[in-house]
């Protein structure tokens, strides 16, 4: 995570009121950066990114999220680089529970996904949510999606295109290759 890390989120958590009040001028602060991030990568972005990239998830609870899932992609829609050798690419599929709907992610993976622990993590580790995300652009024309959650773990998900799904009450929103 680079503008909403783990340290400023404990921070943020503190029962201190004097470090709460700076974590939350900080994290102020992190929004207007984040912000300009995006703004100045908004043109690398595919629709489909951007609108992941608007898409509140804070709360929602992690009820499964598989990795390298056979993901078939027919092959005039990769991007570059062209890997014309691939019958498929893998993919990370993520169901969430929002408030209003269920969610689904897939996403046509770059590379592998990873996962760290944050050390010292004071939070339960009972149930997984989402806490904040951060959209990057990586130098080979993807994307990186991290994801801080309640757990203290951190995903990294290194992505070419994006699909998400909500369930029927929620806004549906499909994409085939983002780029």
């Amino acid at each position: 995570m680079q503008f909403f890390t783990p340290k400023l989120f404990l921070q943020a958590n503190s029962h201190d009121d004097e470090v709460a009040d700076r974590a939350d001028r900080a994290w102020e602060a992190a929004i207007k950066k984040y912000t300009k991030h995006l703004n100045s990568i908004d043109s690398k972005l595919h629709a489909d990114v951007r609108r992941l990239s608007k898409v509140c998830l804070h709360d929602a609870e992690l009820l499964g999220f598989e990795t390298n899932v056979p993901y078939p992609v027919p092959l005039p829609t990769l991007v570059p680089p062209y890997r014309p050798t691939v019958p498929h690419m893998d993919s990370a599929v993520m169901f969430l529970r929002d408030r209003n709907c269920n969610q689904f992610l897939i996403y046509s993976l770059a590379d592998e996904v990873s996962e760290t622990q944050v050390n010292d993590w004071p939070f339960s580790k009972l149930q997984k949510h989402w806490l904040y995300d951060e959209i990057d652009v990586d130098e080979r024309g993807g994307y990186i999606h991290r994801i801080l959650f309640s757990d203290g773990s951190i995903v990294k998900i290194p992505f070419w295109s994006v699909v998400m799904k909500a369930s029927p009450k929620g806004q549906v929103v499909e994409t085939a290759t983002a780029h």
